[in-house]
């Protein structure tokens, strides 16, 4: 890691997420994403090392209400977490519903840090993915879900961060274009929210292992 963030202040971060456009945050900045940093023959190799030893928590913030469930951010934490232990490239994870938890504590409008989240459920490391987009169809029309995360990875005990400072690594995931009209039906955007939240915690995960380019949501 190579900031020092004591205390980073989400309030801060969120302001203006809602008219961002997965593009900007007021008073933060996005790290430009390197399309593919492919390494070696189809692989794509991790944004960012994870310490594997170090015990990690997954925290899905979302303080402009991009999703419109509680839930869908423990989809999205969950199914990162599974993946990230699944290809073993963190060995010791909290449950990202730990976080949630710890945060709807928060009280008469003061939020808690980050580092004080990581700090209240035991972590050492926390993945702090900040919800920018979560959307089955941008024009209420078209059938066409994207979601997007910016990203900032933190070390408890000392603050430091990645990316730098107040920049956050930028992640959209798309669904591409489906047949027919956006889901009308309860049922229906229950399932579109529910594989939405999937790929979006997998591309997260995949931020931090090499995988195959033909195995990558970013695409």
């Amino acid at each position: 890691m190579r900031s020092r963030a004591k205390h980073w202040a989400r309030a801060t971060a969120g302001v203006g997420i809602a008219s961002l456009g997965a593009t900007l945050i007021v008073g933060c900045n996005i790290v430009a994403p390197i399309a593919y940093a492919v390494h070696g023959p189809g692989r794509v190799k991790p944004q960012y090392n994870l310490n594997p030893e170090a015990t990690t928590v997954i925290f899905i913030d979302d303080p402009s209400s991009q999703a419109s469930q509680r839930r869908l951010r423990a989809q999205i934490g969950q199914n990162a977490q599974d993946v990230l232990l699944a290809k073993k490239a963190v060995v010791d994870m909290i449950d990202t519903r730990s976080t949630l938890t710890a945060s709807a504590k928060e009280r008469h409008g003061k939020m808690l840090s980050t580092q004080e989240i990581g700090e209240a459920v035991g972590a050492d490391v926390v993945i702090w993915g900040l919800l920018s987009e979560f959307t089955l169809s941008a024009d209420g029309v078209s059938n066409l879900p994207v979601a997007s995360l910016q990203v900032k990875v933190m070390d408890v005990s000392t603050g430091e961060t990645w990316p730098a400072g107040d920049e956050f690594y930028p992640l959209t995931v798309r669904m591409g274009q489906r047949t027919g009209y956006a889901p009308r039906s309860a049922s229906d955007k229950l399932k579109g929210e529910a594989e939405l939240a999937k790929r979006l915690g997998v591309g997260l995960a995949q931020l931090f292992y090499k995988h195959d380019i033909t195995e990558s949501v970013r695409r």
